[in-house]
C-alpha cells in the first residue's frame, strides 16, 4: 500500500510542475506579442522613431492646415483693423519702417496740438477770472456808495429825541389814531373796507386830554355815567365783562395806572389785571370766569388772546381808554413800538371798532 501511495504522489506532483510551467510559457509569449506590436508601431522598417501621421482631414475636412492658418491670421488682421491695403504682401521692411515714423510723427502732431490747446484754455480761463475780478470790483464800489447813500439817508432820517419839545409835548387826537389805521391797514383792506372801519372823529370819541390831566382826574371829567354803570354790572353780576377797558403799552405802565386811578375807582370796583408780567394766561381766564370785575386794564397783546378765547367780553363797556400820550424812557408812545402798534392794530379792527360803532361805548385817549 505504501508503494502505490508513494507512486501516485510523484505522478501528481509531475503533473502540477507541467501546468505551472506551461502558464509560465504563454504568459511570456504573449508578452511578446506585445512588445512586438508597440515596437511596430514606434519603429520603421531603418528603426528610426516615427512621427504619427496626420492628415489635414483629421483636423479640419475643409482643407489642409496651411489654409486654416491663413485663415486665423486674415481674422486677426480684421480684428486689429489692418486690412490688405495697409500691409500689403510685397512691401520690404524699409517700407514698414516708413509708414511707422510717419505715424510716430502724426502721433507727436497730436500731443503737440493737445497741448496748444490745453495752453489756449488756461489763457480764457485766466481772461474770464481777471474779468470776473473786475466786475466784482465794480459792483464792490457800487455797492459801497449805494452803503454809504443809505448811511446817509439813515443820519438825514429825524429821530424822536431830534424832535423839540414843544412836538413831544402835543397830545394826541383822534386825527392821530385815524392816520395810524389808514397806514396799516388801508392797502390790506382797500379804500372802501377801509372807510366803513373807521370811527367817526366827532361822535365815536370822548374828549381829548389836551390839558395833559391825570389819569384819574381825566377820566372823572370824562366819564359822567360811570357810577350808574358800576351799579348796573354789581347789580347784573356778570363774569369777564367789565365796564372800563384800558390799554397800556407795557405791564409795568399797567401797574401804575392802576395805582394812579384808585381815587377814581374808590375802592369798590375789582380790576383785572390782562397782561403777560407773573400772569398766566389760564390764571387769568379762571379770573374773569369767576369774578364779576369792573374794569380791566393790561396790554393789547393779552387783552387780544383772551377775546379770541372767549375769556374777555365787550358787551356791557361804556369806554376803551388807550393810554397814547405817555412816553417811555426812549420817548416812544404805543404807536410808535412796532410790536404794540400791530396788535393795537388787530385789537381795534377785530373788535374795538364793530362795539363803538352804534353803541353808547366811546374811544378815549388819556
Amino acid at each position: 500500500m505504501a508503494d502505490d501511495l508513494d507512486d501516485e504522489w510523484w505522478l501528481n506532483e509531475k503533473k502540477k510542475s507541467v501546468s505551472i510551467k506551461t502558464e509560465k510559457v504563454a504568459k511570456a509569449e504573449v508578452k511578446k506579442k506585445f512588445a512586438n506590436l508597440d515596437t511596430e508601431k514606434k519603429l520603421n522598417g531603418k528603426g528610426k522613431k516615427v512621427k504619427p501621421t496626420i492628415t489635414s482631414e483629421a483636423i479640419h475636412p475643409s482643407g489642409p492646415i496651411k489654409e486654416i492658418k491663413k485663415k486665423k491670421r486674415k481674422l486677426s488682421l480684421d480684428r486689429k483693423g489692418v486690412t490688405s491695403e495697409t500691409i500689403q504682401p510685397s512691401s520690404t521692411i524699409q517700407e514698414i519702417k516708413n509708414k511707422k515714423r510717419k505715424l510716430n510723427l502724426e502721433g507727436k502732431d497730436l500731443v503737440t496740438r493737445k497741448l496748444v490747446c490745453k495752453d489756449d484754455k488756461r489763457e480764457h480761463i485766466a481772461k474770464q477770472k481777471s474779468e470776473s475780478e473786475d466786475v466784482a470790483t465794480m459792483d464792490g464800489k457800487k455797492q459801497n456808495k449805494n452803503n454809504k447813500s443809505g448811511k446817509e439817508k439813515k443820519r438825514q432820517r429825524k429821530k424822536i429825541t431830534d424832535e423839540s419839545d414843544e412836538t413831544l409835548s402835543k397830545p394826541g387826537t383822534a386825527e392821530d389814531v385815524k392816520i395810524m389805521l389808514t397806514k396799516a391797514l388801508k392797502d390790506r383792506l382797500g379804500a372802501e373796507a377801509f372807510y366803513d372801519i373807521l370811527p367817526d372823529t366827532e361822535n365815536d370819541y370822548y374828549p381829548d386830554n389836551s390839558d395833559l390831566l391825570e389819569p384819574d382826574k381825566y377820566l372823572s371829567s370824562v366819564l359822567t355815567t360811570w357810577r350808574s354803570a358800576v351799579k348796573k354790572s354789581i347789580f347784573m353780576k356778570t363774569t369777564g365783562s367789565p365796564c372800563l377797558l384800558i390799554v397800556a403799552s407795557s405791564a409795568i405802565r399797567a401797574v401804575e395806572l392802576n395805582r394812579q386811578i384808585k381815587e377814581f375807582l374808590d375802592g369798590k370796583c375789582k380790576v383785572a389785571k390782562l397782561f403777560a408780567k407773573h400772569m398766566k394766561i389760564e390764571e387769568q381766564k379762571k379770573f374773569l370766569s369767576k369774578t364779576n370785575c369792573q374794569v380791566g386794564i393790561g396790554t393789547p397783546g393779552r387783552i387780544l388772546m383772551l377775546i379770541k378765547q372767549g375769556a374777555l367780553q365787550l358787551e356791557s363797556l361804556i369806554a376803551v381808554v388807550l393810554d397814547w400820550n405817555w412816553r417811555d424812557s426812549k420817548m416812544k408812545r404805543m404807536a410808535d413800538i412796532p410790536e404794540v402798534r400791530q396788535d393795537l392794530v388787530s385789537l381795534l379792527k377785530d373788535y374795538v371798532l364793530e362795539t363803538v360803532r352804534g353803541s353808547s361805548c366811546k374811544l378815549a385817549l388819556l
